[in-house]
């Protein structure tokens, strides 16, 4: 899906040109910023489905009148900007397609807690897989404009909406007694609302280096910053993949099951992004220059620079899962986010003026496992297993790996 957003963002830029390309990643940023208000909404929603065990069909009844009352306000917002400023017309799509969503990201917590990720996938090939097909033959063949293009993008997310409406038509039709709609509403909006800034307080974590090297450094030092940002979340992709399935076990009522998944979880995440983390040390030198030129060389040393974090980092979601899922404590991942920003933007901010932009790569890399070992503790803590418990190794942990090396040379022999 990933894939599919950049080739259409490619498309965009090469013929729509660049204001095309600044004003379709606007509107993306914006209703993602929106949207990331609802992720904490998602895990009450996955609280009290999964870890409470509530009805869902009363769950449901609650998360769509709190998504109408946090969406109602923005989207007449966005309508009224869109209207009376003529550099934001785009922020008319962005009304269009935020209540659609928003309910989206707000119901994925009820499939979450029955681990069912297809239906929350097929949800996201929506924007990604299904606006890019249907944009990218207008722009070619048509040629269309950018209106055309964001009309297509903000109707993906309308029909990524009715889908997932359709797919909870079957928790209504097995619906229980219900709960008291006043308690689920205030335990929705308290909990979600922790939860919610937690989430924004680890988007700052993730951005405030590049803000910092934007104001001390200027434009061009953060383009090669942004080289070592942008595989660094790449290589976070190989890690937060398995966070979903395992939300249902994480976030079940089985305290011991939730801590050994939790421990799992981290151990798959340590190999396949150390490992990935080698082959960058080794070839980011040659890679780097070749797709982005030689100007750009230096982003190699910053990606590596930012490597020792990315790979302790990369464990933190399984973690803060079980803060918030299993111990019903939104605030915890807060607390290891804010403390993550805080060491890194006072480490850069004192080093960048003497070292560059490597100082910025280097406050990332100690914030974050500095994070990571403290959230690390408190698991220990909270579950009483010591840390060699944690990632010790057993055969079952290399059957996946067995089971996918057997898979592909089973491929590439051509059975």
């Amino acid at each position: 899906m990933q894939l599919f957003a950049a080739a259409g963002g490619i498309v965009i830029a090469r013929t729509l040109l660049l204001s095309a390309k600044g004003e379709y990643t606007y509107a993306g940023t914006i209703l993602t910023f929106a949207v990331m208000a609802a992720v904490g909404h998602t895990r009450a929603i996955l609280w009290q489905s999964g870890r409470r065990g509530l009805p869902a069909y009363s769950i449901i009844r609650v998360m769509v009148c709190i998504v109408m009352l946090i969406g109602t306000p923005l989207v007449l917002a966005m309508i009224l900007a869109g209207s009376l400023l003529p550099s934001q017309r785009s922020l008319l799509f962005v009304a269009l397609a935020l209540p659609f969503a928003i309910f989206s990201q707000s119901a994925g917590g009820i499939f979450l807690a029955d681990g069912d990720v297809r239906t929350i996938n097929i949800t996201a090939m929506f924007p990604t897989v299904g606006a890019t097909l249907v944009y990218v033959p207008l722009i070619l063949f048509f040629h269309r404009t950018l209106g055309v293009v964001l009309a297509v993008w903000a109707a993906s997310y309308v029909l990524g909406g009715v889908y997932m409406l359709l797919a909870l038509k079957r928790y209504y039709q097995r619906a229980t007694d219900r709960v008291s709609f006043k308690e689920l509403a205030k335990e929705q909006m308290t909990f979600g609302s922790q939860a919610s800034l937690s989430s924004l307080v680890q988007y700052l974590d993730f951005r405030v280096g590049v803000f910092i090297v934007m104001f001390m450094a200027g434009s061009a030092a953060l383009g090669l910053y942004s080289v070592g940002i942008a595989i660094g979340e790449f290589l976070w992709q190989l890690s937060s993949a398995m966070i979903n399935p395992a939300l249902k076990d994480i976030g079940g009522k089985d305290f011991t099951r939730a801590a050994a998944v939790t421990a799992k979880c981290m151990r798959h995440s340590f190999v396949l992004v150390f490992a990935a983390a080698v082959c960058v040390a080794l070839l980011a030198h040659q890679v780097v220059p070749l797709i982005y030129g030689p100007a750009f060389s230096y982003g190699a040393v910053v990606a590596i620079a930012l490597l020792p974090g990315i790979v302790a980092y990369s464990m933190m979601p399984a973690l803060s899962a079980f803060f918030s899922q299993q111990l019903g404590q939104p605030r915890v991942p807060f607390y290891f986010s804010a403390f993550s920003t805080l060491v890194c933007a006072t480490v850069t901010a004192l080093a960048l003026p003497h070292f560059g932009i490597i100082a910025a790569a280097v406050a990332t890399s100690i914030s974050y496992t500095a994070a990571f070992i403290a959230a690390a503790a408190y698991f220990t803590r909270a579950t009483g297993w010591s840390a060699g418990r944690i990632f010790a190794y057993s055969v079952d942990d290399l059957r996946p790996y067995h089971s996918l090396l057997t898979g592909a040379a089973a491929v590439i022999r051509g059975r």
